[in-house]
């Protein structure tokens, strides 16, 4: 994309969707300040987010991959400055296989509500941080098999409602999961289907799992 697309001071969407020879978006896109939502689906060769994208106070939404086929393969850590970009409610990192990282500051998105990390094979922790992210409802971690614990601060998510942790490979000490999560007051829905390596469960004594109505244990074979 040329550098003048910072010219463009009132665009709110970008989509670019399947441009697949797309490496990085400008540096002035972060001249676009009234920007709200980001697609870039499908775009196999994108490597990295610039710095820039800090200044984008209104942007409320990124999708790297909505309803994707293949993924954003290339990309392997999101810029710190993200954290800026206070208005996001929804994130959405789906297949990006390689992402190994996400920002350290998380938890400054006071207003994010849906995190979609489903495939993201090679992340291998989330930020202690992300317990301050008190807005998020949906939380999919879905063959994250890099993730071999859940940070404790998971605990403070007050509203946090479905969990997906299908297929999470790299699980083998449920009590430590399941002590995360028991007090969680509005969790409604659990997906631990596929969980193969877990081989223990915590004891459920009264109050643990206060709201849950769903939960998917299929396929644990341990």
């Amino acid at each position: 994309l040329p550098e003048s697309i910072g010219n463009l001071k009132c665009l709110k969407f970008l989509n670019c969707t399947r441009c697949v020879k797309l490496t990085t978006l400008p540096e002035s896109i972060g001249n676009c300040t009234m920007l709200q939502k980001i697609v870039l689906s499908d775009c196999e060769s994108f490597r990295a987010l610039p710095s820039t994208i800090g200044n984008l106070t209104y942007l409320n939404a990124i999708e790297f991959g909505a309803n994707t086929t293949s993924g954003c393969n290339a990309i392997l850590s999101l810029p710190e400055t993200l954290s800026q970009c206070q208005q996001l409610f929804d994130l959405d990192f789906t297949k990006c296989k390689f992402l190994k990282s996400l920002p350290t500051q998380m938890g400054c998105l006071e207003h994010l509500t849906d995190l979609n990390l489903r495939e993201c094979k090679k992340l291998t922790d989330l930020p202690v941080s992300i317990g301050n992210c008190t807005q998020l409802r949906e939380l999919s971690l879905s063959k994250c098999c890099g993730l071999s614990t859940l940070p404790k601060s998971l605990i403070n998510l007050n509203r946090l409602t479905s969990l997906n942790l299908s297929k999470c490979t790299g699980f083998f000490d449920g009590e430590q999961v399941l002590n995360v999560l028991c007090k969680l007051p509005l969790l409604q829905v659990l997906n631990m289907k596929g969980c193969k390596n877990i081989n223990t469960l915590t004891d459920l004594t009264e109050g643990m799992f206060p709201s849950l109505i769903h939960w998917d244990l299929c396929s644990m074979k341990n």
